[in-house]
């Protein structure tokens, strides 16, 4: 390559200068900030993944998630679907009470008003750091998947600020550990307590600023093509 143009500064470290610039992250750009007191937790934002076989797997453990969570108090429940999967989805919860958001133009708006979120290990996973919502992830693959991703990949984590900070900010319920159970207790004990579910989004929040994220900068790219063009 002639230059590499990244959006993660922690890559820097791996490439000579002159053929490196960092241009920030695009999601940034996007993000709609909601600076409210997020207590007691209220809306509850749900994504199921973004892959057929993550959406079926997913499914009935979510659906006894919110069985679970429907005991504890009168949430509000949104999910946040692509319109290639929003009749499946829809099928799949049927209660009046939940909310659909397509992926659309006002995708960052609803996501701003979230207090709490359950994410499918993804680019999701970024957007509500950035948006400083305290959330858990979930995964679960094929288990021949599995063994070939943790053979070729030392990181313990999925999540990106955990890979970059070494250290579980963001609870992550993986494989055989991404049960009801697991997500309802950890959800339970964050709601009940005001300064751990503080802690938590400050620990996000942190975990963010360390990672050294800017907005995306495009004329970086652009300075660059019309100098050695």
């Amino acid at each position: 390559f002639d230059h590499i143009f990244s959006i993660f500064e922690v890559e820097r470290k791996f490439y000579k200068k002159e053929k490196y610039s960092y241009v920030g992250h695009p999601l940034l750009n996007n993000i709609v900030l909601d600076n409210r007191d997020k207590y007691p937790i209220k809306n509850i934002g749900i994504f199921l993944g973004s892959r057929y076989q993550e959406i079926i797997f997913n499914i009935p453990i979510i659906t006894q998630l919110l069985k679970n969570l429907e005991k504890l108090n009168n949430f509000n429940f949104y999910f946040f679907i692509t319109k290639e999967f929003e009749c499946l989805i829809k099928k799949s919860f049927t209660d009046e009470k939940y909310q659909f958001y397509l992926n659309n133009h006002e995708y960052y708006d609803h996501l701003s008003k979230l207090d709490f979120a359950f994410a499918c290990s993804g680019t999701v996973h970024l957007e509500l750091c950035f948006s400083n919502i305290p959330h858990i992830i979930f995964y679960k693959a094929n288990i021949i998947n599995y063994f070939i991703f943790k053979f070729f990949v030392r990181s313990e984590y999925l999540s990106l600020v955990n890979i970059f900070n070494k250290k579980e900010i963001v609870k992550e319920f993986i494989q055989n550990d991404f049960t009801v159970t697991n997500l309802s207790n950890f959800f339970t004990n964050l709601k009940l307590n005001k300064d751990k579910l503080y802690n938590y989004r400050k620990n996000m929040f942190d975990g963010i600023k360390s990672s050294n994220f800017e907005n995306f900068r495009s004329s970086i790219i652009t300075d660059y093509l019309e100098k050695f063009s």
